[in-house]
């Protein structure tokens, strides 16, 4: 880690301070707060966006990341494969949707209750909590690259049952909203089959888990 550098402009004293894992601090001493109110806001956009600041930061800005350690264990293997751009790319589509509702969950709570009791979830209390620790957890796991084949697995597996429970388009009449529950059940049929194939190929080169292994192995 790079010790913090000062500079003065205008006459004024501010700083950029290096952080080990997530971002740089940026403000004026005593402005503590400045970096949780930039990144994080009120807004799903700057949470997801703060997401992959952290990615950013531990694996493709690192001098150590997977790419340079691969390339030690392995010289004549290519660093640039598009199989795990590939991979890298599928992981933030995937994980868009759950971050997404998740956030909206956790940071409207008693509304996500009253949903879960519109749509006659079982214990709406419970199911909010579940709901919004599956959807918010998992999405921040798929998208740094953690554990990503058991939460791949768990995510397709919630999103059937949630397919279920929300989206029993088998219990309308014919007419709109039948049509718009079944498009909605299929897509999370749809979903769930990304996430089988995320778990089977894994979370390619570009992630977390990948780069404390190869840390670790060089």
């Amino acid at each position: 880690m790079r010790p913090a550098t000062t500079h003065r402009a205008g006459g004024a004293t501010g700083y950029i301070e290096a952080r080990p894992i997530a971002i740089f601090r940026i403000g004026r001493p005593g402005q503590r707060n400045a970096t949780r109110d930039i990144i994080f806001g009120n807004d799903t956009f700057s949470f997801i966006l703060f997401l992959w600041i952290v990615l950013g930061r531990n694996v493709f800005l690192s001098g150590d990341n997977i790419g340079v350690a691969a390339a030690r264990m392995n010289p004549t293997m290519n660093t640039i494969s598009p199989r795990d751009a590939a991979l890298f790319v599928a992981r933030f589509g995937l994980s868009l949707l759950f971050l997404t509702m998740g956030w909206g969950k956790a940071t409207d709570f008693t509304g996500t209750i009253a949903y879960m009791a519109q749509t006659g979830a079982p214990l709406p209390a419970l199911a909010a909590l579940i709901a919004t620790v599956v959807e918010l957890g998992g999405g921040i796991a798929l998208t740094l690259g953690v554990a990503v084949t058991p939460v791949a697995s768990a995510l397709a597996l919630y999103t059937v049952v949630t397919g279920m429970i929300g989206h029993h388009f088998w219990t309308y009449a014919p007419g709109l909203m039948r049509y718009d529950m079944t498009i909605h059940f299929y897509k999370n049929i749809s979903i769930a089959g990304g996430m089988l194939a995320l778990a089977a190929a894994g979370a390619g080169r570009y992630a977390l888990t990948r780069r404390h292994q190869a840390g670790i192995a060089a």
